[in-house]
């Protein structure tokens, strides 16, 4: 039971520093927000990354402290 608790750590953790890795390199995460229109226009995986995604690299020091501490 607890591999599985630190297992699931270990996942979202690779994942938000793979879809927040353009912040680290100089881009934005821009593409893989949320925006309406682009869900729309059939962008529909900003449906599933938008929570995982950050504006900046201050916002994403912030949330992910804040995740890895719970």
């Amino acid at each position: 039971m607890k591999l599985r608790g630190h297992l699931d750590l270990i996942v979202m953790t690779i994942a938000l520093l793979i879809l927040n890795a353009p912040l680290f390199t100089g881009g934005t995460t821009d593409a893989l927000a949320y925006l309406p229109q682009a869900i729309g226009q059939g962008e529909w995986w900003r449906l599933i990354t938008h929570p995982l995604v950050h504006v900046s690299r201050y916002h994403f020091l912030l949330d992910a402290s804040a995740f890895l501490c719970l």
